[in-house]
């Protein structure tokens, strides 16, 4: 189809070491059963035996989680978390 998707890949070892399994999982059930125009639809997850992989919809910005470790003291500028509030209350 041409369509872009990206694909997360979690190591099952390393969730296992920093007792991120059940996060993981959570991560899981969220994605698949959200219906909201700001959390990224999952479409497809399968597992090998060392990764679990996430097919999901492809976002130019990547990961919340990363643009807010990236910033100085891991904190937001007012500005940005007004904005980030208001697309979840919405």
């Amino acid at each position: 189809t041409g369509k872009l998707y990206a694909m997360k890949i979690l190591s099952k070892e390393e969730m296992i070491k920093r007792n991120k399994v059940r996060r993981a999982l959570t991560e899981r059930e969220i994605l698949v059963t959200a219906q909201h125009p700001f959390i990224v639809p999952l479409y497809f997850c399968f597992q090998s035996k060392d990764y679990l992989y996430y097919v999901m919809e492809y976002c130019g910005g990547g990961e919340f989680f990363r643009t807010l470790q990236r910033q100085p003291n891991k904190r937001l500028p007012e500005h940005a978390a007004r904005h980030y509030i208001a697309e979840v209350v919405l």
